[in-house]
């Protein structure tokens, strides 16, 4: 989505080839061009990531990578946050089922500033936890 609305302006800027005039913006046929190519790959590269994330786990994905020769370092960052993911979910179920539990006005506005509040508690939790893991992993020999 963010390289389309990025290549929207393309046919604008770009000058070459015929061009219309649409209201105030003068349109370029090298624009378009260079528009539909964009869009293509974008399309074609987000149903690619769709489908290798829907038919292959994850694990089998950094396996594939790593078959790639793609850095090592790189592949372990991944798996870390993947692993780390579900520990950040779990910790977000728990501090929302306690504020559930201590919240009894439904009001948005009420929602709204408790569900911030869990936001920047989750941000100082995690920063804590990864710091803790940071530790550990120097602790055992990491660099």
């Amino acid at each position: 989505p963010l390289v389309l609305l990025v290549a929207v302006f393309v046919p604008l800027v770009r000058e070459g080839g015929r061009a219309w005039d649409i209201g105030p913006f003068t349109v370029h046929e090298t624009g378009l061009q260079i528009f539909a190519s964009v869009a293509a790959k974008a399309t074609i590269g987000t149903i690619a990531a769709v489908l290798l994330a829907a038919t292959t786990s994850f694990p089998s994905v950094l396996r594939g990578l790593e078959a790639m020769r793609m850095p090592r370092l790189l592949i372990l960052i991944a798996a870390f946050m993947y692993r780390y993911l579900f520990v950040l979910i779990d910790e977000a179920e728990r501090m929302r089922r306690a504020r559930m539990s201590r919240t009894f006005s439904t009001r948005p506005d009420r929602l709204w500033k408790s569900s911030a509040a869990l936001i920047g508690q989750l941000f100082v939790r995690s920063s804590e936890r990864a710091e803790r893991i940071y530790a550990a992993m120097s602790a055992r020999g990491w660099r």
